[in-house]
């Protein structure tokens, strides 16, 4: 703290001394043995220039209005939707993520609602899109989130919901560089309903009758004893790979990915495979005049529980709340429990649904979604501060 220190190093190496504040200084050791320096005031963060939309503006301008998210706070989660890792990152932003495999997450920035709805405005490289669960995480450079009219006002009623724009990552002047991830996990449901066993149910159900002056139930035919949480949750496993190349040249540069990502539900058989490709390409054609392509491909498949025509996860887990602990899941031969479903309604005078085991496992569709963007941005320098742009999008 009295600003005194000690340390080996080499002629050659660089002490780096900063502090928050300050402006960073760098120092060649050389020949000195002893370095000491004085960091000054960093007084010109919030004169900074902050690109939004179409302009810029000053940063001091836009305190609160937009948030920043590096591409690394996003790839580091398991999350199919590049919006399921920012919840509880960004103040005035509302994630809620439904847990089935592949759903999209519910958004709300600053709880705003319009004629439009309340979803925002996605922002991707310069193309307006309604979602971004195309986007493979690990391609993502930055994420910013525009939530105040200050920051907005480019988009007009386009932006009514807030704003999210995402910046791809870009190959720079250097060597080439190889990346690899893969991630294994699972997911579990760790705090479940309580409820009462076989054992329990008979009890309280025999002090019901008993106060309605009825005679003890016969239990004869209704001897299971059926947990049907454990049966119908299951400990649900995520794997996800991603290989990327970046690499490129003064007049050329490039990078080009593959994702791949496996998902099962808590519910079987539901689940989300997906695989995703992206070539973004930058080149300085003459001296004034730049182009840079990008093409993305997204294709996925997702294994949905449904019943007549309508998602039913959350009917399922309510049927399963509800069902009898003394009603037996499957029958003697190994199929899902029919008959004793039938007898409910004769012998308790209940008419219950459907086995939920059988629901969730034979009534299922398949969903399957495709989609391919590609994007041409033209750049032609007539002075430093004077560029006409071109960009040209298809989807």
């Amino acid at each position: 703290m009295d600003g005194k220190y000690s340390i080996s190093v080499t002629p050659e190496d660089v002490l780096v001394f900063s502090y928050v504040g300050m402006t960073t200084q760098s120092v060649k050791v050389g020949a000195q043995n002893v370095i000491n320096v004085t960091l000054k005031e960093d007084s010109q963060v919030l004169a900074e220039t902050v690109v939004i939309g179409y302009g810029s503006a000053k940063k001091r301008d836009l305190t609160g209005s937009i948030t920043n998210v590096k591409g690394e706070e996003i790839a580091n989660k398991p999350a199919t939707n590049p919006l399921s890792s920012l919840q509880g990152k960004v103040a005035g932003v509302q994630i809620v993520n439904s847990g089935r495999a592949g759903a999209d997450p519910e958004i709300r920035i600053r709880g705003t609602n319009s004629i439009n709805g309340y979803k925002p405005l996605y922002v991707v490289d310069g193309l307006f899109n309604d979602n971004i669960n195309f986007l493979n995480p690990e391609d993502i450079e930055s994420m910013e989130i525009l939530k105040d009219p200050s920051s907005l006002a480019i988009f007009g009623v386009r932006g009514a919901n807030g704003v999210i724009i995402i910046t791809t990552k870009r190959a720079k002047e250097g060597q080439t560089t190889v990346s690899i991830n893969a991630s294994v996990g699972f997911k579990h449901i760790g705090d479940r309903v309580e409820l009462t066993n076989a054992a329990q149910f008979k009890e309280l159900y025999n002090e019901q009758r008993n106060n309605q002056g009825l005679d003890p139930f016969d239990y004869t035919n209704w001897a299971a004893d059926t947990d049907w949480q454990d049966e119908l949750f299951s400990n649900a496993g995520i794997m996800r790979h991603n290989v990327s190349v970046i690499g490129g040249t003064k007049a050329i540069k490039y990078m080009a990915s593959v994702g791949y990502m496996d998902q099962d539900g808590i519910i079987a058989p539901s689940n989300h495979n997906r695989i995703n490709a992206r070539i973004n390409l930058d080149a300085q054609i003459t001296k004034h005049l730049t182009a840079s392509i990008s093409y993305s491909m997204y294709d996925a498949k997702n294994t949905v529980v449904q019943a007549e025509g309508r998602m039913i996860n959350d009917g399922v887990i309510q049927s399963a709340l509800m069902y009898l602990p003394n009603l037996p899941a499957y029958e003697e031969n190994g199929d899902y429990a029919r008959s004793a479903m039938i007898r409910m309604k004769t012998d308790w005078g209940m008419n219950f649904p459907e086995n939920p085991l059988a629901i969730a496992n034979e009534l299922d569709i398949n969903e399957k979604m495709s989609r391919h963007n590609l994007n041409l941005n033209l750049v032609y320098e007539f002075l430093p501060d004077l560029k006409l742009s071109a960009r040209l999008g298809q989807q």
